[in-house]
């Protein structure tokens, strides 16, 4: 199917469907509209341009393998009033704030707009300095390799249970999968050759032995630029929308229910 831009998908897709308009735009003898295709064109005092036009019909062009028909430019006309009479009438009806769908996706569209406004690309010093503040969430993980019993009862006889991690160096993250929060808390506190247990959880008891433990790699800022860079203009576009929001409340009138109206 031809893919066109939002505005020109609506006008045309949604009022005849993609391929029937896209079709008729192609067919030699199909019937439409004899706007003229110059000048503005007023719809209840809303303005369709020239360039608003051109752009649906390069949309299209863009997209189509056949070249448009010379009366394109007509038929794409006709849709766009179609389209803004619709518009004109959802507004009307205050579709935007009574159809869940329709509010949310005009709050999406404006804090798209919002962030938009926001400093494009970060400069190196911008990195660094943001590398430096947060260089703990760049640092690798420790690796441990650990030994796991488990017993009934402290003095049962200890069993290696069938979740036992592999034998070789997990990261921290994994062996939380395996052996959950309060199990791993007790073995990174232990040194290699370290042994703790019993410990009592899960209705049993757990005995953990540290084997060998490698220190985390120490925080590169290059092997890491992508993910900081990430990084600042998250925070940077959340500064943004934050700032823009904070105005918004402050040129508002917010009353709550338990203030006097008056």
């Amino acid at each position: 199917m031809i893919r066109v831009d939002a505005r020109t998908g609506f006008a045309l897709g949604a009022l005849l469907g993609g391929g029937l308009a896209l079709g008729a735009l192609l067919l030699p003898d199909s019937a439409l509209s004899r706007l003229p295709p110059s000048g503005t064109v007023w719809v209840n005092g809303v303005p369709i341009t020239p360039d608003d036009v051109e752009l649906a019909l390069d949309a299209i062009e863009r997209d189509s393998r056949n070249p448009l028909q010379a009366d394109a430019r007509e038929f794409v006309l006709d849709r766009l009033i179609d389209e803004e009479l619709l518009f004109q009438r959802a507004i009307v009806l205050d579709l935007p704030r009574n159809e869940s769908t329709i509010r949310r996706s005009i709050v999406l569209a404006m804090i798209d707009a919002i962030i938009a406004q926001a400093p494009a690309e970060p400069g190196d010093a911008d990195l660094r300095a943001l590398f430096e503040a947060e260089r703990s969430l760049f640092t690798g993980e420790a690796a441990l390799r650990v030994e796991w019993r488990v017993a009934r009862s402290p003095d049962g006889p200890r069993l290696q249970p069938a979740a036992h991690p592999p034998d070789r160096l997990m990261t921290v993250t994994e062996l939380r999968r395996v052996l959950g929060p309060m199990l791993t808390d007790r073995l990174l506190a232990l040194d290699p050759g370290g042994s703790v247990g019993p410990i009592e959880a899960g209705g049993q008891f757990h005995w953990l032995t540290l084997l060998d433990r490698q220190s985390p790699a120490p925080a590169d800022f290059e092997r890491n630029r992508d993910a900081v860079a990430a990084m600042w203009r998250d925070r940077v576009q959340a500064e943004t929308l934050e700032r823009h929001l904070e105005r918004l409340r402050s040129e508002a009138e917010i009353r709550y229910g338990d203030e006097d109206a008056s």
